[in-house]
């Protein structure tokens, strides 16, 4: 996925739709292509994988991976 500015606020509001629980990850995508114009680096609609990845991606809600120290709490904002 893009990772400009714009780009994650759209996934920021991505989640939003998410945490609701009205909304399936297929339905995000068809709101993200098709309402908010979302594509990846490539400039193709983003697909439902990279979705997913993005929505079980731990840093996303707050958590780094170490492969030392395992996941812990990141100072930056989920």
């Amino acid at each position: 996925m893009n990772q400009g500015p714009e780009s994650l606020s759209l996934l920021r509001h991505a989640w939003d739709l998410l945490l609701t629980g009205d909304n399936s990850v297929p339905q995000i995508r068809t709101i993200m292509n098709d309402e908010w114009g979302y594509r990846s680096r490539s400039g193709t609609p983003i697909p439902l994988s990279s979705l997913y990845r993005a929505f079980t991606n731990p840093f996303y809600y707050g958590l780094l991976e170490s492969s030392c120290h395992g996941r812990f709490p990141g100072t930056h904002d989920p």
